[in-house]
């Protein structure tokens, strides 16, 4: 090593830099938490499991939709005071709530009120330089932006209107001077810090700052993967050395509005306008086959006809499996393999080949290169006529005929789509089901037959050999859970968990 190298690595020294990144020769999750129109984590499972759901009418003046599935009880300042709230969106402050408790679920802390320290509450020391995060939102915080542009163009609708019925010019100019002036005043009354509450990126880095962890961050945007697609790279990040531990998830809060701005009518207005993709049927008079609105999502179902838009999302702690098990942390699951792709194709069409690929590199062991098969598979069915169908297509050619002893569960008719959380949800729902040797059943599937079109396609081999847990829980010897989730733009994301050695598991 030259002279100028050792003088640059004593100052990385000093400062705490991590120049000599050791792989992981294992990822264990030590702590999760989910928030979703059920409740919290435990709420959630033991509602899926009772069959419970978080639709409700929702009142969006959509033309077409009348439900969705919003978050019930969820108030930041029962977490925050008004100060640590201000320039943090509501979707940040879910975000900063969940990583709070899945550090308190790892042991990291012992309140969710406190910061991490250089100290675990055990005694062994800890490195914040090496604590990162990839908490994602596919639409995130971004709808914030209308709050300003209300505040800017207030009481100026009524001069516009006049501008627009004048003729005279030097009448239209008076008026424009008149709008343009109450635009400027409109501007003085912008809140100082509204225009942090709008940044994406806040979901990642608004944690960090609440529980003081400087690691890599990363805040992948997949649409309704992101969840998932997360996950991925804090276990990837781990898997290479650039972390010890990492938060990964996904939240979205696109129906609760505290600020106003008919955030719940926008969010439906656009996947409505769509066509095909949310769910009418309870808003369809003269057809309606469905009498309550926690009927309305019916994953793989004959009679579905899309989803339901939710919110809601999860984070979860992965870790290096040797710093776990040198802390005695419970271990809730190992990481066996994960995939992530683009379908390079439509914008919201599941490429069959291409998913059926990223599930099989998902099913490789990423330390061992062995594939292995899933007890369980927690598909991301979001009960749209095309996708459930696809992603069936899509199992059958990566699994074939193994495919008939693989149960396949969904949560979306229980929680709705939550968008950018639905994968980490996914993902914290599967933990638990490995946890608890049980699987929650699909809520109201009452006819899996897949195709609407044409149902004399229906009994092709590809439905035959789909098994889907129905009518109740699925109890039995699960060892390892498949995730998945899928976004527009063809994003995808699969992971691959087992549950964790037996001296590693604790007694519940």
């Amino acid at each position: 090593m030259n002279k100028s190298a050792e003088y640059l690595e004593a100052r990385a020294e000093t400062l705490g830099a991590h120049l000599h990144k050791e792989p992981s020769s294992g990822v264990s999750i030590t702590g999760y938490a989910a928030l979703t129109p059920l409740g919290d984590t435990q709420e959630t499972f033991e509602g899926m499991l009772n069959g419970q759901s978080g639709v409700v009418e929702f009142d969006a003046n959509n033309f077409a939709v009348n439900v969705a599935a919003p978050v019930k009880h969820f108030d930041p300042l029962e977490h925050f005071d008004r100060r640590a709230l201000r320039g943090v969106s509501y979707v940040t402050a879910m975000a900063d709530v969940l990583t709070q408790r899945a550090a308190l679920d790892a042991g990291l802390i012992q309140s969710t009120n406190e910061m991490l320290g250089d100290e675990l509450p055990s005694g062994q020391k800890q490195d914040r330089h090496k604590i990162g995060s990839s908490i994602g939102s596919g639409i995130g915080p971004t709808p914030n932006i209308l709050r300003i542009y209300q505040q800017l163009y207030k009481d100026v609708e009524g001069l516009e209107s006049k501008l627009r019925q004048t003729i005279n010019p030097e009448e239209r100019s008076e008026l424009e001077g008149e709008i343009k002036a109450k635009i400027r005043k409109n501007s003085e009354r912008v809140g100082p810090l509204w225009g942090l509450e709008m940044f994406p990126e806040e979901v990642n880095s608004d944690p960090s700052m609440k529980l003081g962890y400087s690691g890599p961050g990363i805040s992948d945007t997949a649409a309704c993967a992101t969840g998932l697609s997360n996950a991925v790279e804090s276990v990837r990040k781990i898997k290479e050395g650039e972390s010890e531990k990492d938060f990964g998830g996904g939240v979205e809060a696109i129906l609760t509005d505290p600020n106003n701005i008919h955030i719940g009518d926008i969010g439906i207005a656009s996947f409505a306008a769509l066509r095909l993709v949310l769910s009418t049927e309870y808003f369809n008079i003269l057809k309606k086959t469905i009498t309550s609105p926690e009927e309305s999502s019916r994953p793989y179902d004959r009679n579905r006809d899309g989803f339901v838009l939710g919110e809601g999302g999860a984070v979860v702690l992965f870790e290096r499996s040797d710093l776990a098990a040198a802390r005695g942390a419970n271990v809730h699951a190992e990481v066996v393999g994960y995939s992530k792709s683009l379908d390079g194709k439509g914008q919201t069409d599941l490429d069959v080949d291409n998913v059926a690929r990223t599930i099989l590199e998902a099913c490789e062991n990423r330390w061992t290169y062995e594939i292995e098969v899933p007890d369980v598979i927690f598909a991301h069915a979001t009960a749209t006529k095309s996708g459930d169908r696809a992603e069936a297509k899509a199992l059958y050619k990566a699994f074939g005929k193994l495919l008939q002893d693989i149960p396949i569960t969904a949560n979306k008719s229980n929680i709705g789509h939550l968008a950018g959380g639905a994968g980490s949800v996914n993902l914290a729902m599967a933990i638990e089901a490995l946890r608890q040797q049980q699987i929650p059943h699909i809520l109201n599937l009452v006819n899996p037959r897949l195709n609407l079109e044409n149902p004399e396609e229906e009994d092709d081999e590809e439905i035959n050999h789909v098994v889907f847990v129905r009518n109740e829980p699925l109890k039995g010897n699960f060892q390892k859970a498949l995730i998945l989730g899928y976004g527009f733009g063809g994003n995808n994301a699969a992971m691959l968990i087992r549950r964790p050695k037996l001296h590693n598991l604790l007694v519940y």
